[in-house]
């Protein structure tokens, strides 16, 4: 089990990251409000085992974007709205929430996809250059998500070796997730952003309950 720091061992760990997800590996990183367990969300060795890990294979796929650009490729319809919010809070706590392009050839849900473009500069940078991947929140059984590195590991041992420490994770940074799935964008979630934030930039935006 090793855990690397952004002081003394980022470039090791990043090459390890990244190479490890290529292969279908899962690492640990900082994903703002948890650390979280990663993948390459187009490996499919790798979200079976994140999967696995997580013991659910019918959630909404959880990507991590490091370029704006990377939402049109994966995303079925980019929308102007959806285009306007991605402008205004990203990087930061906006999940978008919509359908996978149908050309997408990848092991993951392929009905729902939630993509967010993290705060966290080390783990942006991880995203930029592997595209993108899947991370899901490393709670686990009776553990809350870990909100360090040091914790995260004491949490999964062996089952996730490596670990990217860059810092506390803040879970008062939740994403507020809005879902485009529909005819007009819906609040399904309210984390650190509100609506009157939202609405500020897209003003018919909706929070109706489903």
């Amino acid at each position: 089990m090793a855990i690397y720091t952004l002081e003394e061992t980022r470039q090791d760990g990043t090459d390890i990251a990244l190479a490890g997800m290529r292969r279908g590996d899962v690492v640990g990183l900082n994903a703002d409000s948890a650390y979280a367990l990663a993948t390459d969300a187009f490996s499919a060795r790798g979200v079976a085992s994140v999967q696995a890990l997580k013991g659910n294979g019918g959630f909404a796929t959880a990507v991590l974007v490091g370029r704006t650009v990377t939402l049109e490729g994966i995303v079925e319809n980019v929308t102007d709205e959806m285009r306007s919010l991605v402008e205004a809070f990203w990087p930061g706590p906006l999940t978008i929430l919509a359908r996978p392009n149908r050309t997408l050839a990848w092991a993951a849900n392929s009905q729902a996809v939630s993509v967010r473009m993290p705060t966290n500069e080390w783990t942006r940078e991880i995203a930029s250059e592997l595209g993108p991947m899947i991370a899901i929140a490393g709670s686990r059984g009776s553990h809350k998500a870990p909100t360090s590195a040091t914790q995260a590991a004491e949490i999964w041992g062996s089952d996730v070796p490596d670990w990217l420490s860059s810092g506390m994770a803040n879970p008062e940074q939740v994403s507020t997730v809005v879902d485009f799935r529909g005819t007009k964008p819906n609040i399904v979630r309210l984390g650190a952003l509100t609506a009157s934030n939202l609405r500020q930039v897209v003003p018919s935006i909706t929070m109706i309950a489903s």
